[in-house]
């Protein structure tokens, strides 16, 4: 499916096996989540203040619902009912090749509409929106998770930037708002995609 932003998102039911294959080249930007929290390089904001923010998965206690394996990124507002939650994980700053994409898995549940997920780049003063979710993706607390791979703007070819994942609530509310999880962010040339090919996207870059 497409979402609003133009992203192309895929159920990730046989991510695991057709994501086999050898690094042939390096990415703009790759990150697994596997060792420490937050990864080099990486930072997280709170910007409600609550002490809602991106962690690892295990210390919100939950599995890894987004099809990658080990740990992934998440903020749960159904482990925190009531509070506010405004946060972002930003990457390191890298260049952006030509015809760049960004690909990673994700696993999104919002209830009554009560939350957002946005990715963001942070180029220069400017925020540019690129992914923006207010519907579930992938299955509630489950795989299969989901697959997105979305377009970088021109106009940042060749430039320094920076991605943000902000997770934040529209609405205060009392319920659980559930979650959102992201694993296996990877920013490279539209060729290692061609076709968006789950396969192709590991063969190239992992």
């Amino acid at each position: 499916m497409r979402t609003s932003s133009g992203a192309l998102c895929v159920t990730a039911v046989l991510a695991i096996t057709l994501l086999a294959g050898s690094a042939s080249a390096d990415a703009a930007l790759e990150e697994h989540f596997s060792g420490g929290f937050p990864p080099n390089g990486w930072a997280v904001w709170d910007y409600a203040g609550d002490g809602v923010v991106w962690q690892r998965n295990s210390v919100w206690g939950d599995d890894n619902w987004t099809g990658g394996t080990g740990y992934c990124a998440e903020v749960s507002s159904s482990h925190s009912p009531g509070l506010d939650y405004a946060t972002t994980l930003e990457s390191p700053a890298f260049v952006v090749p030509p015809d760049a994409l960004l690909f990673f898995r994700a696993n999104y549940q919002n209830f009554m509409g009560n939350d957002r997920f946005e990715v963001s780049i942070l180029f220069g003063i400017n925020h540019i929106t690129i992914v923006d979710w207010t519907s579930d993706q992938g299955s509630f607390e489950d795989l299969p998770g989901i697959g997105c791979v979305t377009p970088l703007p021109p106009m940042v070819f060749g430039q320094e930037i920076k991605l943000e994942f902000r997770y934040r609530n529209d609405v205060t509310s009392p319920d659980d708002d559930y979650y959102i999880q992201i694993d296996d962010v990877i920013v490279g040339d539209e060729s290692a995609v061609h076709g968006i090919s789950w396969g192709a996207i590991k063969a190239l870059y992992r």
